[in-house]
């Protein structure tokens, strides 16, 4: 993992921090693996996922993988995912809850137009521009 990527990630998520409103402060760390659920692939539990948002109140968390996320653009890519899970994140209880009992649809409708207006922004709008893409 590069300074230049930890570099970029900490200006998309300023970025995002300034034009797209969550209704908890977040905050977004790199760990070196985030593990799968052993109801997963085994190659996605040999590898781990690229992110995670998860709830450690008061705020929502997105953890990076340094491992999987080792190019700017997976790095990017992930971080505006894992945003729009921490945008349709109304009531974090509630949702921390359906999560434990894997109730939680993490792929919903909401989910996805809170993905595409973020997608759009930076590819076809400022965002690429504002990080110097």
């Amino acid at each position: 993992m590069s300074r230049a990527t930890r570099r970029r990630v900490k200006q998309v998520h300023k970025w995002l921090e300034d034009n797209f409103v969550t209704p908890y402060p977040v905050k977004v760390t790199w760990v070196k693996k985030v593990h799968a659920d052993e109801n997963e692939p085994p190659a996605v539990i040999k590898s781990g996922h690229y992110g995670e948002c998860v709830w450690e109140s008061p705020y929502v968390l997105i953890r990076l993988s340094s491992t999987q996320c080792d190019r700017v653009e997976l790095a990017i890519d992930t971080l505006l995912h894992e945003w729009a899970h921490a945008m349709v994140m109304a009531n974090a209880r509630v949702w921390s809850s359906l999560e434990k009992r894997g109730e939680l649809e993490a792929h919903s409708n909401e989910f996805w137009l809170a993905y595409g207006k973020l997608y759009r922004a930076w590819y076809d709008e400022e965002g690429c521009e504002f990080c110097g893409d």
